[in-house]
């Protein structure tokens, strides 16, 4: 099934192209499938899945090294940890010339929030070691093993080892009493499977046992929660260890990112550990999920954003981290009070499909597929 996406979200991202700019929108919305805003960071993740798709044969409908100069000629990207991180994975995989440039620049951002005691982003730091390991599966550089390994650091501090999740950022100061007990206390899916991820690559190339360690903990972990249909839930307490709030369940975290994270963990544990868990959450794309609709449209060469809620006043609309009203409260409450008593707080049980698409989903279907 994922070689038929790959090939739906190879020619799905014509739609996503913006043409004056030379990158992709921020998304699709609604049956019209109307364009919305632009985004550099999705750009990079579809550079990084179409050159890895490249390289296992399918022919992109757009150049990975033309976007990728279309990026760096236009953008500043060097006050954002995850730009830097997706632009030194694409431009490690491209092998473009501008690596050392980019590693400065994430080593002097790094200093900078040490200094400015800035909570440092759980998935943004994951997606910089992905880069940084990436670049030194190809070359043995001194100043990158560095980085490599203060990233897996920062990760490792993010890691709860009594629960073995990930939470949202680092301990650090913030003024914002609420949002630091969110980032510092809970956890998304992103939050687990990105580091998982990052930390079987940086195995692979520092060959610590503490990272292979550390992400199968968490492999484990969130298999243990996925829910009876193959969902991989939503957001998690990462400090008593359960699912605050399972909705929405995204189509990338079902089709791309559980096995861009699972099958990198399965290449550095020389076992096909996860494979049941990974073909239970592909069946829920096809149909056997909550609404009994097929995530994607092959007529119309889009693949859905999610499964969410019926909780909105207008039902598209969704706040933070993709919820409603009922359940970010609900999220706050467990970031305050800690306590599973949480999950007692009733929430809509009706469901609806989230008529939305954004290209980093296709980029991401494109480096899963190249994975298998």
């Amino acid at each position: 099934m994922l070689k038929k996406l790959a090939q739906l979200a190879n020619e799905g991202l014509k739609k996503m192209y913006l043409q004056n700019q030379g990158i992709f929108c921020h998304r699709l919305v609604g049956k019209k499938l109307t364009k919305e805003g632009e985004s550099l960071l999705y750009t990079l993740m579809v550079i990084i899945g179409l050159t890895k798709a490249e390289q296992k044969g399918l022919k992109p409908v757009f150049s990975p090294k033309e976007l990728f100069n279309n990026v760096l000629s236009n953008f500043d990207i060097k006050d954002s940890l995850g730009f830097l991180g997706c632009a030194l994975w694409a431009g490690a995989l491209l092998q473009e010339k501008c690596i050392d440039e980019l590693i400065e620049q994430s080593e002097k951002l790094l200093s900078k929030y040490e200094t400015k005691k800035w909570q440092i982003p759980t998935m943004e730091t994951a997606w910089l070691l992905c880069g940084v390991c990436e670049y030194l599966l190809k070359e043995n550089n001194h100043k990158a093993i560095l980085l490599g390994k203060k990233l897996f650091q920062i990760l490792e501090n993010a890691f709860k080892e009594s629960s073995g999740l990930f939470c949202f950022t680092t301990k650090e100061r913030r003024k914002n009493f609420i949002k630091k007990r969110i980032n510092e206390n809970l956890g998304s899916f992103a939050s687990q499977i990105y580091p998982i991820m990052a930390l079987s690559k940086c195995y692979q190339v520092l060959h610590d046992d503490r990272a292979l360690k550390i992400a199968q903990f968490c492999a484990d972990t969130i298999c243990k929660f996925q829910g009876p249909l193959g969902q991989w839930w939503w957001i998690y307490n990462v400090k008593k260890g359960f699912v605050v709030e399972g909705y929405p369940v995204y189509s990338v975290h079902q089709d791309a990112m559980a096995f861009m994270g699972l099958l990198e963990l399965q290449k550095s544990l020389g076992k096909p550990k996860y494979e049941n868990y990974l073909k239970k959450g592909l069946e829920w794309m096809e149909g056997k999920n909550e609404s009994k609709v097929r995530m994607y449209d092959e007529k119309n060469k889009i693949i859905w954003r999610a499964i969410q809620r019926q909780e909105n006043p207008s039902f598209q609309e969704t706040g933070p981290w993709g919820l409603g009203k009922k359940s970010y409260l609900k999220m706050q409450l467990a970031s305050l009070l800690n306590s599973s008593i949480v999950k007692k707080i009733p929430l809509p049980d009706k469901y609806e499909l989230l008529l939305e698409s954004r290209p980093y989903h296709n980029g991401w279907i494109l480096l899963a597929w190249s994975m298998l």
